[in-house]
């Protein structure tokens, strides 16, 4: 019984083990096998010589057959420990035969790149006297490494130091050495000189006109650009305490001024502007400069054609000048400069101070602008006209003024060919005035085409001081001075569409007649008038016309407008013999073109077929209220 319970136990005890170990077996599956490494993870990557590796933040990525494990990276799965040389260092990665890669940047060590030289890059002040001491501000210092690495140090950092301060003082002038050594490790020694108080007061003087040249330029340079279309703004002494002159010069004043004013022409024009700079109260030269400016031309401009229209002509004089508004400016069609003069058988212009802003509104308001040469008792004329030798002179010198400055013709006021009272005047001034508009206008046709040749007459006496047939020939529009006809001591008329004696109805009918074309005559209006005092008062104004009368004297339609058309006791009164208005108190006398006597002038350009009309001057009516009655009158013509 004994020997069957051990049999028994002895069937369990294998049975049980049995069991376990398939159990055990079924629990135990074949082993994953490592495939692949890999490097994840932003570690340091930066590192200097003698730094050790810092595995921190790495992670080495495991692959397995069937799945991936991550573990840290340490140390010693690393080739290298610690670095000993700069540049891009690889770092080879090992785990049970595997590999991964990770590249690193070191550079040198601070510690162990030195500063081994050190240069002067900029020198600063190296002119000394013993009473100053040394200034280093103005250098410049470049370190050099042991590594080949450089830096740039001013001569105020703090670290650079000198082995002397001060100078000392000496009967003569002298040179001395100076270290300057930086950190106590490198150096560099620079050599200034020691001047005498007497050579230092020189060398000072001398540095102060080396500076203010070096800045005059750099100004300049500034200030001109190589090409110009508006205004420049020259330096000028003020801005340098008035110690130098400055001498500005222009090869054409015209387009460039020497106050720098650009004046741009048709063409473009290339200027020359030159500086010369003197020390104040000396003829010394310290400086010529020289700077070329091209001024771009505007290109020709575009005039309206005046064939087949009546035209409105202004006399624009300069004693009286006025600023022309934007109005009236496209409202004439001509414009009369007045005046050049003739001094020595030649054209000056000497009197025309505003011929660049003259020329400027020609573009802005499309305007032709003539020169006016001679006026009121000019004189000049006759020498100037007596042989074709000055003739060509005179001729010549017109037709320089027109290429200089741009002008489209010649309005010739010659007051008056053969008339006695010209101190220079002889019986062939009639003839030679011929010849001078024949000689004219063969040189300004053949210069250009298109300038217009014109000339104001006298309103009566046409064949005493004229050609007119020869006129007719030679000029584009003859300009009757319809005005001034009131000298004969009484309170008449100066300006007048009709009636007996100086009308402008019976100078047309003299001058058509006399052999111009009517398609040329230009008929004119006065924008002054003449104010009288009658010898013998009249109570009632009306009464004042064609009485005596003890002084005249002529007055702008401005201060008649002003001072005279408002004034108690005066009255505008109205002469229907001559279509003409006149004012009086009864004591006075004034008359004057107005309204309504240039709408009638106008009715007879309509009338004859003239050219248009002109007016004497734009400055002498600042009130508008003649201009607007010329354009009004011409304008309803032309419609």
């Amino acid at each position: 019984m004994k020997k069957l319970s051990l049999i028994l136990l002895f069937f369990l005890f294998f049975m049980t083990s049995f069991v376990f170990i398939a159990c055990d077996k079924d629990n135990n599956p074949q082993e994953d096998k490592l495939v692949a490494i890999s490097l994840t993870g932003s570690g340091k990557v930066d590192y200097n010589v003698g730094d050790d590796f810092d595995p921190v933040g790495f992670t080495l990525e495991l692959q397995y057959e069937s799945s991936t494990k991550e573990i840290p990276l340490t140390l010693d799965m690393c080739d290298i420990k610690k670095f000993t040389s700069s540049g891009n260092v690889n770092i080879t990665i090992s785990y049970e035969g595997f590999f991964a890669s990770l590249k690193v940047n070191v550079k040198e060590s601070a510690t162990t790149d030195e500063v081994v030289r050190m240069e002067v890059t900029t020198s600063g002040e190296a002119v000394y006297s013993s009473e100053i001491a040394l200034d280093l501000s103005g250098y410049v210092f470049k370190l050099v490494y042991k590594s080949g690495k450089e830096e740039t140090i001013l001569g105020t950092d703090s670290k650079l130091s000198a082995n002397i301060t001060g100078f000392e003082e000496r009967d003569d002038s002298y040179e001395q050495d100076i270290i300057i050594t930086y950190d106590k490790k490198v150096s560099v020694v620079i050599t200034v000189r020691v001047l005498s108080e007497w050579d230092y007061e020189d060398y000072i003087e001398e540095k102060e006109i080396t500076d203010f040249l070096k800045k005059l330029e750099s100004d300049c340079a500034k200030a001109i650009p190589a090409e110009a279309t508006s205004d420049l703004v020259f330096p000028t002494v003020k801005d340098y305490n008035y110690r130098f002159k400055l001498s500005w010069d222009t090869s054409d004043s015209k387009v460039l001024s020497v106050t720098g004013k650009v004046n741009q022409q048709e063409e473009d024009k290339d200027v020359l502007i030159t500086l010369d700079v003197y020390r104040t109260g000396t003829s010394e030269l310290l400086k010529h400069l020289e700077y070329n400016v091209h001024v771009p031309g505007l290109g020709p401009v575009e005039f309206e054609d005046l064939s087949n229209k009546k035209i409105v002509m202004a006399y624009f004089y300069e004693g009286n000048y006025r600023e022309m508004t934007k109005s009236d400016g496209n409202k004439i069609d001509i414009m009369c400069y007045c005046f050049g003069r003739v001094d020595n058988g030649k054209l000056t212009i000497t009197d025309l101070r505003n011929i660049d802003t003259v020329m400027r509104w020609r573009r802005e308001y499309k305007m032709r602008v003539l020169l006016s040469i001679g006026g009121g008792a000019s004189g000049g004329f006759s020498g100037a006209v007596k042989d074709d030798a000055s003739r060509k002179k005179f001729v010549n010198s017109i037709m320089d003024v027109i290429k200089e400055y741009g002008f489209d013709g010649i309005d010739m006021d010659w007051e008056y060919p053969g008339w006695s009272g010209l101190a220079d005047s002889t019986a062939y001034d009639v003839q030679n005035f011929s010849y001078l508009l024949r000689d004219l206008r063969a040189a300004m046709d053949e210069y250009k085409s298109g300038l217009l040749l014109t000339a104001a007459v006298i309103s009566s006496s046409a064949n005493k001081f004229y050609q007119p047939t020869e006129l007719n020939k030679y000029l584009d529009y003859v300009n009757i001075m319809t005005y001034d006809g009131n000298n004969t001591g009484l309170a008449t008329h100066h300006t007048k569409p009709y009636g007996s004696g100086y009308s402008a109805k019976n100078a047309i009918e003299l001058w058509i007649n006399a052999g111009v074309d009517a398609s040329k005559i230009v008929v004119g209006a006065a924008f002054y008038g003449k104010i009288s005092e009658l010898s013998t008062p009249v109570s009632d104004p009306q009464d004042a016309l064609g009485k005596a009368t003890i002084s005249t004297s002529t007055v702008t339609y401005t201060k008649i407008y002003d001072d005279y058309m408002h004034r108690t006791g005066f009255r505008e009164c109205y002469d229907s013999a001559s279509g003409a208005y006149f004012l009086s108190d009864g004591q006075y006398f004034i008359t004057y073109d107005n309204f309504y006597s240039i709408q009638s002038k106008a009715d007879l350009i309509r009338q004859y077929g003239l050219a248009g009309m002109m007016f004497w001057d734009y400055g002498s009516d600042r009130t508008g209220q003649l201009m607007t009655a010329v354009y009004a009158g011409i304008s309803a013509l032309n419609n």
